[in-house]
C-alpha cells in the first residue's frame, strides 16, 4: 500500500478567491504551517501564458518567486498547466519547454485536462519527464466520466508514468461514485492516484476519505477549503484522516490556528458554525456546547490555544454532561473552593500592571523591565506567559481551569511560574506556586461584598485580575498589550468593564502605557 500524500493546493486553488495575489506573510506563515504539519507536495500556483492584469504572481510561477522562501527541502513544489494552453503555441512541445524555461527549481507540474485533450496532455506529459519533472495527469469533470473512460485514459499512456488525478470540478460526486472511479483507477495505474475534492455539495472530507478507502494516495486541500466555487476539502481536516500527519498536527495547533485565525478566516469567523474548532473538537470527543464556549470572544482564548485544549481531550472543568447544558457556568464562572481556604493578596498601596498578548507588549517590555523589581509593583500576565512577558513576569493570572493545560505548555517551566486564580487545580502542585484568591471585595474602596457568594461572575479574565487587584487594595491598575487586534464589539466589552469598577470603586486607578484604543489615560508610572 503506498504512502498517503496531501498536496497543498492552498496558492494555486486558493488563488481564485484573490487573483493570486497573496501577500509575503500570508505566504510565508502557510508554508511554516504545511511543514509542520509534514505536508511533502506544495502546488505554488499556476503557470499560465496569458495573465491578465489584475492577476498576482503565483497566477504564472517561475524560479524567481521561490527565492523569496525558505522551503524545507523534504518538501516538493510545483505547479499546474493547462492542456488547453498549448493552443497558444505552435505545438504541444514547445508549450512544455516554456513552461520549463524558468522553473528548474520546482520538482512536480500537474497538468490539468480533459478528456477530449488526451493526445496533447500526454505529449506535454513526455516532454515535462524528459526533463525530470515529475508529472501527473488531472482530468477534469470527473463526476461526467464513465468506468470504460477511465480504462481508456490508462491505457491509452496518457500519463508515462501512470501519475492520475480524477479532479471532481462540479463537487457533484457522491462518495460511492468515488469509490467506485479510484478504485478502477488503482486497479488500472501503477503509479501515483490522486483525488481533487470541490465542497460545491458538501462532500469535498467524504469524497476525499472514500477516495483514500479506494486505494488513492494523493489528497488535495486548501487552507479552510478556500477554492474555486464552494471551495475544496480543507487541508486541516484532511490530516486528521492520516495518523503521520495527525501525530504532527498535535505538536502544531497553536501555528494552524494563528495562521487560520489571521490569514484565512474573516474577522469572528472562529466561532462560527463552520469554524475548525467545531470539526476538531468532535474528533476529540466534546460536546459542541463546550466549544462555543471556548470559543466565545469574551473567553479570552486565541485561536491556537482553542485547539490546544481540545487537544488535550475533555476535562473535569470543561465535561458536559447532557445536551441541555449550556457550559457557559464551566467556562465563565469561578467556582468558590470549598475544600481550602483562599488565599488573600495584600497588594495595598501598589500598581498592578496587566499584560495581554497583543503586539504593543513588545514596545512597553524594555520600559517594564526597569519597574520590574519595585517593591509597589506587581507584573501579572494575564491567561498565558508570551515570550514577551517573560521578561518581566513569572506571575499568571488564570480564571478558567481549562487554561491550565495550555499553561503547562508554555516555555517557561512550570516549576518557575505562579499561578494566581480563582480555583483549585489537580495540576497546582506542577508550577511554583498556586494562590487560589477569593474575589470577595474586602479593601477600603470596594463595596459591601454579597452575602455568602457562590461564584464570582465574571465575563472576562481582565474583569476577573481587575477584581483581585482591587481586592487585594492595589491604588493604581495599569494596562499593556491590550486591544491589539480586538474586535469592536471586545474593545466595547473591556470600557463597560473599566466603568463598572469605578462606579464601584471610585478612588481606582486604571491607565495604560503608551497609545491605547480604549482612551485611557497614560500611567503615573513615569
Amino acid at each position: 500500500m503506498k504512502t498517503l500524500n496531501i498536496l497543498d493546493c492552498s496558492l494555486r486553488d486558493g488563488g481564485y478567491r484573490n487573483n493570486w495575489n497573496f501577500s509575503l506573510e500570508r505566504t510565508h506563515s502557510l508554508l511554516s504551517v504545511s511543514d509542520s504539519l509534514g505536508i511533502d507536495y506544495l502546488e505554488f500556483g499556476f503557470k499560465f501564458p496569458a495573465r491578465k492584469p489584475e492577476f498576482g504572481p503565483f497566477s504564472n510561477v517561475s524560479d524567481v518567486i521561490l527565492e523569496n522562501f525558505s522551503i524545507s527541502e523534504r518538501t516538493k513544489v510545483g505547479f499546474m498547466l493547462e492542456t488547453k494552453a498549448a493552443d497558444l503555441f505552435p505545438s504541444p512541445e514547445e508549450f512544455a519547454e516554456w513552461a520549463l524555461s524558468d522553473t528548474q527549481k520546482f520538482d512536480f507540474v500537474r497538468i490539468a485536462t480533459g478528456f477530449d485533450s488526451l493526445e496533447s496532455t500526454a505529449r506535454i506529459c513526455r516532454r515535462l519527464e524528459d526533463h525530470g519533472k515529475e508529472v501527473f495527469v488531472n482530468v477534469m469533470r470527473a463526476s461526467e466520466l464513465t468506468l470504460s473512460q477511465i480504462s481508456f485514459l490508462v491505457e491509452s499512456g496518457t500519463s508515462p508514468s501512470s501519475n492520475y488525478y480524477l479532479a471532481d470540478s462540479f463537487g457533484s460526486l457522491y462518495p460511492e461514485q468515488t469509490f467506485e472511479l479510484i478504485s478502477l483507477l488503482r486497479s488500472l495505474s501503477e503509479g501515483h492516484v490522486g483525488f481533487h475534492a470541490h465542497n460545491n455539495r458538501g462532500m469535498a472530507l467524504a469524497n476525499s476519505i472514500k477516495a483514500i478507502a479506494a486505494g488513492a494516495n494523493f489528497i488535495d486541500g486548501t487552507f479552510a477549503g478556500h477554492g474555486r466555487g464552494s471551495g475544496n476539502a480543507r487541508l486541516e481536516e484532511l490530516v486528521l484522516e492520516s495518523s503521520s500527519h495527525a501525530k504532527k498536527l498535535a505538536k502544531s495547533l497553536d501555528k494552524l490556528g494563528t495562521h487560520l485565525s489571521k490569514f484565512e478566516y474573516p474577522l469572528g469567523f472562529e466561532n462560527n458554525e463552520a469554524s475548525y474548532a467545531f470539526h476538531f473538537g468532535a474528533y476529540k470527543g466534546f460536546h459542541p456546547n463546550v466549544v462555543m464556549d471556548l470559543v466565545d470572544e469574551n473567553s479570552g482564548l486565541d485561536f491556537g490555544e482553542v485547539l490546544e485544549i481540545l487537544e488535550d481531550g475533555p476535562l473535569s472543568a470543561v465535561a458536559i454532561e447532557s445536551e441541555s447544558t449550556s457550559g457557559k457556568t464551566l467556562v465563565r464562572q469561578a467556582p468558590e473552593d470549598s475544600h481550602e481556604d483562599r488565599a488573600q493578596m495584600d497588594w495595598h498601596g501598589k500598581i498592578c500592571i496587566l499584560l495581554g498578548a497583543g503586539g504593543s507588549l513588545a514596545a512597553d517590555v524594555e520600559a517594564l523591565m526597569l519597574f520590574r523589581n519595585r517593591r509597589d509593583v506587581e507584573i501579572l500576565s494575564l491567561n498565558r506567559l508570551t515570550t514577551q512577558a517573560a521578561k518581566v513576569t513569572r506571575k499568571v493570572l488564570i480564571l478558567h481551569e481549562f487554561r491550565t493545560a495550555a499553561l503547562l505548555r508554555q516555555h517557561v517551566l512550570p516549576s518557575d511560574i505562579e499561578v494566581i486564580a480563582g480555583f483549585r487545580s489537580s495540576s497546582c502542585e506542577q508550577f511554583k506556586s498556586w494562590d487560589a484568591v477569593s474575589t470577595e471585595q474586602t479593601n477600603e474602596f470596594a463595596a459591601e461584598a454579597p452575602a455568602d457568594p457562590k461564584v464570582s461572575e465574571t465575563r472576562t479574565v481582565l474583569d476577573f485580575a481587575i477584581q483581585v487587584c482591587v481586592d487585594a487594595g492595589a491604588r493604581e491598575i495599569i494596562l499593556s498589550g491590550f486591544g491589539d487586534d480586538m474586535s469592536k464589539s471586545t474593545i466595547d466589552e473591556h470600557r463597560e468593564i473599566f466603568s463598572e469598577h469605578r462606579k464601584k470603586n471610585p478612588k481606582l486607578i486604571i491607565t495604560a502605557l503608551g497609545t491605547n484604543v480604549y482612551g485611557l489615560k497614560g500611567s503615573s508610572l513615569w
